[in-house]
């Protein structure tokens, strides 16, 4: 059951940010059909009742998801704010000035082994890349042997940040998982190719040794 837990959330991410695309595309191919019958009308024009709204306090005891960026301890974030854009052959240490994406958003859970984190970023032709940082309770290679069962599509070894890394070149989705740090981290894209995701990885690796 734990296993299934983690690979859970080092996949969640493509779960979370294909969700409105995936809702969508099954959204149109579905025909709901509601059953209709006669009813018959009362002359008697309804009396309405008014309604009581019912507040419940939240449950002190409950395990608590959102975390506030605020409380945050300083180093847990590792991903940066802006990623110099994959289609740009400039590095962040060679020229701030380069094409940038920017982070668009950034939300936080508390799972039962630590943060984790999901930040999506957005190029200036649109393009959007979706990060997710996990903590991880297995060796590098234990988890990428997760990952790989947790596919359909064909998962390709590579090596990023000198510990074995897997990427996705599918159909829709491009995806890489890598760690950095002790952590689990996902690029992935609808947008972008492999390899610009795979550039995403690298400078985020690069950003978090400066």
């Amino acid at each position: 059951m734990k296993k299934k837990i983690i690979i859970a959330a080092l996949t969640s991410a493509l779960v979370l940010t294909s969700s409105g695309i995936v809702y969508q595309a099954y959204a149109s191919d579905v025909t709901t059909t509601v059953p209709v019958e006669n009813i018959v009308q009362d002359a008697t024009t309804p009396v309405v009742a008014p309604q009581t709204e019912i507040k419940i306090a939240p449950d002190p005891n409950a395990q608590q998801i959102g975390v506030d960026l605020s409380e945050i301890p300083k180093g847990e974030l590792i991903l940066p704010e802006t990623i110099v854009s994959p289609s740009s052959k400039a590095t962040i240490s060679s020229s701030i000035s380069a094409p940038t994406l920017k982070q668009t958003s950034l939300n936080a859970k508390n799972l039962n082994n630590g943060l984790s984190f999901q930040a999506t970023y957005q190029a200036q032709d649109g393009s959007e890349y979706v990060v997710l940082q996990n903590p991880i309770d297995t060796d590098a290679n234990t988890t990428i042997g997760q990952i790989k069962d947790f596919y359909q599509e064909p998962v390709q070894d590579t090596e990023l940040n000198g510990q074995p890394a897997v990427y996705v070149d599918g159909t829709a989705r491009k995806v890489v998982h890598f760690f950095l740090k002790d952590r689990s981290v996902a690029v992935s894209t609808y947008t972008g190719t492999v390899e610009d995701a795979l550039n995403v990885a690298k400078q985020i690796i690069e950003a978090s040794s400066l």
